[in-house]
């Protein structure tokens, strides 16, 4: 009795633990991220990095060119794929970006960059909005997808169709928060863009979209930072120019301002603040500190300008009690297109389209100064200045104050190589040497 109850204990418990073991298993196989980084041998890692490097480059530079034969072509290749998706074809790979409730410049470069990564990756782009917020103001400004593509999925039961039902389908959302860790969730996503239109056994993945280097935000700082290094600046200014268009409404309240405030005969210098303070890399400079930096950082480009015009500050803000600080840190003139404006231009629509409007209007006016001062890390204010191509003066977390150089990557979490230093984990040197060899293998402008 005691051995047949010993036996039968045994019996249940190896029962038990071949359960267990097969469950882990087939957890660990569908989620396949233990090692599934590993699977791929490091050079085609470096061969697609470089590969997706020269076709957005390409992209980019048919734009500077004033050639614009390869974006038409992407961008007719969309509507063809939207299309196709739209009929139900479950053949065609999506990608779909989800609006965060981030701000508006995080929205709209996250929208940028994932019509960029659709390129490249030849997918049928969707927008899914949660309620209102872009879906508006972007149906009325952008004319590259169809209409039917930038609907609100509630409105819209085919797209729910294809977002519920497609096999081949990856979600991308704005990720404004690059100091996080790298994450294994971030691997397996980088990894099925690496597959591309192969070995697709996910049918919800979730991407994280950071302004509109997506397809190369998904890897780690030491590529990152390496790659933007060899594209420059040029993908932020070209693609901002030929995507980030503005309504006429919009270009008539700014023209409308302009003239009422007489800018042809006086230098303005725009200056956006950046008020939140949500970002860890901001701690160490608090938001009046932040904004007294900013002023003097405007004071002393306003000292630069040798004209016989009169200096005026314009600034990109309607907190009253910002406004209230700034007037008592300069003596200098400021323009505001305040909310009483905006109220009288866009008195048709909703508090929220209206807010929206207005702070485009903002964008476009800070794109039309002679020169322009912003926090560093306001992707508001490098989206304006993204429009112009004309490096900024920064301030950045130290308070200093300086301006970019036109070289330099162009990207409001990038800084300086002095400030990347700071992440937790060193660059890796072999990485290094591998962009640099292929760089100057390049010949990269």
């Amino acid at each position: 009795m005691i051995c047949k109850a010993f036996f039968k204990t045994l019996f249940v418990l190896f029962c038990r633990a071949s359960s267990l073991i097969l469950f882990c298993y087939a957890v660990f196989n569908f989620l396949d991220f233990p090692d599934a980084w590993r699977k791929i041998p490091h050079s085609v890692v470096q061969n697609h990095l470089l590969e997706t490097t020269e076709q957005l480059r390409a992209l980019c530079s048919s734009v500077e060119e004033n050639s614009n034969t390869q974006l038409e072509l992407a961008l007719i290749r969309q509507q063809e794929l939207t299309q196709q998706a739209l009929q139900r074809n479950l053949s065609t790979p999506l990608l779909i970006y989800t609006q965060s409730s981030s701000g508006w410049g995080n929205n709209i470069l996250g929208l940028i960059s994932t019509l960029l990564l659709a390129m490249v990756t030849n997918r049928a782009l969707f927008v899914h909005f949660h309620p209102i917020k872009l879906e508006n103001l972007i149906q009325d400004k952008w004319g590259i997808f169809p209409d039917v593509s930038l609907l609100a999925t509630s409105r819209n039961t085919s797209l729910e169709y294809l977002m519920k039902n497609q096999a081949y389908s990856i979600h991308a959302s704005e990720h404004d928060q690059i100091w996080l860790p790298f994450t294994k969730q971030m691997e397996r996503a980088y990894m099925n863009i690496l597959r591309l239109h192969t070995d697709f056994r996910y049918s919800n993945i979730v991407l994280q979209s950071n302004q509109f280097f997506a397809p190369l935000l998904y890897i780690r700082k030491d590529y990152n930072y390496q790659l933007c290094r060899i594209l420059g600046n040029r993908p932020f200014y070209s693609i901002a120019n030929k995507v980030l268009q503005f309504t006429p409404e919009i270009q008539r309240a700014a023209t409308a301002f302009m003239q009422e405030m007489k800018f042809h005969e006086k230098r303005v210098i725009g200056m956006q603040v950046r008020i939140r303070n949500n970002a860890p890399r901001w701690k160490k400079l608090n938001t009046l500190d932040r904004l007294r930096a900013t002023v003097q950082c405007a004071a002393n480009v306003a000292l630069q300008q040798t004209s016989f015009k009169p200096v005026v500050l314009l600034v990109a803000t309607d907190d009253t009690e910002v406004l209230k600080y700034i007037r008592k840190l300069t003596s200098l003139d400021l323009f505001i297109f305040d909310s009483e404006r905006a109220d009288n231009y866009f008195f048709n629509d909703s508090v929220e389209l209206r807010t929206a409007k207005h702070a485009f209007v903002d964008i476009l006016l800070l794109s039309r100064t002679e020169q322009m001062v912003s926090s560093w890390g306001s992707t508001f204010g490098y989206l304006a200045h993204g429009i112009s191509g004309r490096p900024p003066f920064s301030v950045d977390l130290h308070g200093r104050c300086s301006r970019m150089l036109s070289s330099e990557p162009e990207m409001h979490h990038f800084y300086r190589i002095d400030n990347l230093r700071l992440t937790r984990k060193p660059y890796s040197s072999s990485i290094i040497e591998w962009m640099n060899m292929n760089r100057k293998a390049r010949v990269l402008p």
